[in-house]
């Protein structure tokens, strides 16, 4: 890591020397001050521009069978992120871009093929295809990848639950009160809203 000195006098920039952002603290700018405190490094925490974007120019042509994993940062859903002219996409949905072209107009989803693959952060283009949303969600069930009733982590109830709520003649205040719930989660379940492959 270079870090320049200043003469005295001079106004103060951050202490990397390719970085002309004004010091914020501990001699570093805002950014590099807060990459510093969350990674213990101002460089870390942030791939190089375009460094994503030639990750993946550079297996559109791969013969791997294998997961080809993501290397640079991800979203809370597992995706890889990546940005290509201003607009940030997930590296897998770029991947098939770069490797098959735009998406047909009735299939928009970057999906994994079922079996072959299931792990978000692969960009491998031989393990992605152009499907439509009830591809996707099929290819999600097929996995094990779904995270409907009792799957989803933010579930309030489970299968059996819900059976037993459906035959429960009481009203649905009543009914939420003992399951700890609101009201409109037992009226969905009991309208068929919610929890419909129950």
């Amino acid at each position: 890591m270079n870090i320049r000195e200043l003469p005295e006098g001079e106004r103060r920039l951050c202490k990397l020397e390719d970085c002309s952002l004004p010091h914020n603290s501990k001699g570093f700018c805002k950014p590099h001050y807060s990459r510093w405190r969350r990674h213990g490094d101002p460089r870390k925490g942030r791939s190089m521009n375009g460094a994503g974007l030639n990750f993946l120019k550079n297996i559109i042509n791969t013969k791997s069978k294998n997961c080809i994993i993501w290397p640079f940062g991800m979203i809370s859903t597992g995706y890889g992120l990546v940005r290509d002219n201003g607009a940030s996409l997930t590296a897998h949905r770029l991947s098939l871009i770069l490797s098959k072209g735009q998406p047909p107009k009735d299939r928009s989803f970057a999906c994994h093929k079922p079996v072959i693959c299931h792990n978000r952060a692969c960009v491998n283009p031989n393990h992605l295809y152009w499907g439509s949303g009830k591809d996707n969600n099929s290819d999600r069930l097929l996995d094990g990848t779904d995270d409907h009733g009792s799957k989803n982590p933010r579930a309030k109830l489970n299968e059996a639950q819900v059976l037993m709520i459906r035959k429960d003649m009481r009203t649905c205040l009543e009914i939420a009160n003992d399951y700890g719930v609101a009201r409109t989660t037992i009226s969905s379940v009991k309208n068929g809203h919610n929890w419909k492959g129950v």
